[in-house]
This record gives C-alpha cells, sequence and structure tokens, in this order.
C-alpha cells in the first residue's frame, strides 16, 4: 500500500484510484456471482497477472469475460 502513497499539502494520503478500481473490481465480483452466468465454466488459468493496477476503465458498467 506504501507503493500508492503519495504526499498532498502536509499529510500524507493514499492514491484514491486504487481503491475506485478495488471497490469496482468486487462489484463485478458480486455481479459475477449473483447472476449465476459462471455455472459450468471451467477455469483456464491458474492466476492472472496484474501488470498495473488502476490502469483499467469500465465502459457503461459492462466487464467482458472470456473463458
Amino acid at each position: 500500500m506504501l507503493r500508492d502513497s503519495f504526499y498532498f499539502g502536509a499529510r500524507s494520503r493514499q492514491c484514491i484510484a486504487r481503491n475506485l478500481v478495488s471497490d469496482g473490481l468486487w462489484r463485478v465480483a458480486e455481479a459475477l456471482v449473483l447472476s449465476d452466468v459462471l455455472r459450468g465454466a471451467m477455469v483456464v488459468q491458474y492466476k492472472t497477472e496484474i501488470v498495473e493496477w488502476s490502469n483499467a476503465k469500465i465502459v457503461d458498467e459492462k466487464t467482458e469475460v472470456h473463458w
């Protein structure tokens, strides 16, 4: 978390973009679970490598999932 901290005025604050992205990811995950659209899907990759944490944009609140 210290990587995303920066000084603003006389105090240190955390980058708000990271919190916004985290919130968006949790909302997408919740929507996927509640809609049950992934029933029967199989994982094709063990883990996902994230290069840039907050380098994402959700247009029209839609996220494509390719399986």
